[in-house]
């Protein structure tokens, strides 16, 4: 598989993927050196998953503090009204 085809499969397919290695593994009829092959390629999969947890997790953090951001903008807009309008008064 080469490096760009494992960066684009989508999360679920690692999880998938390291999900039937550990039934494999779990099943105890590999022998030792298919199991270890097996738990490298779980390994790997288990990364990527990780990495892409990572990367949403990123997105997430950038988005609430986008909106927390807005949400300050528009207490202190409100904070400045109100205190307008109570000097008008």
């Amino acid at each position: 598989m080469t490096t760009e085809a494992s960066r684009t499969q989508r999360f679920e397919e690692h999880l998938e993927r390291l999900e039937a290695i550990v039934r494999e593994l779990e099943s105890g009829e590999l022998p030792i050196e298919a199991s270890l092959e097996r738990y490298e390629l779980g390994i790997h999969a288990l990364r990527q998953c990780h990495r892409i947890l990572g990367e949403v997790e990123r997105k997430i953090e950038l988005l609430v503090a986008d909106r927390d951001a807005e949400l300050a903008a528009e207490l202190r807009i409100a904070e400045d009204e109100a205190d307008q309008a109570g000097e008008a008064s």
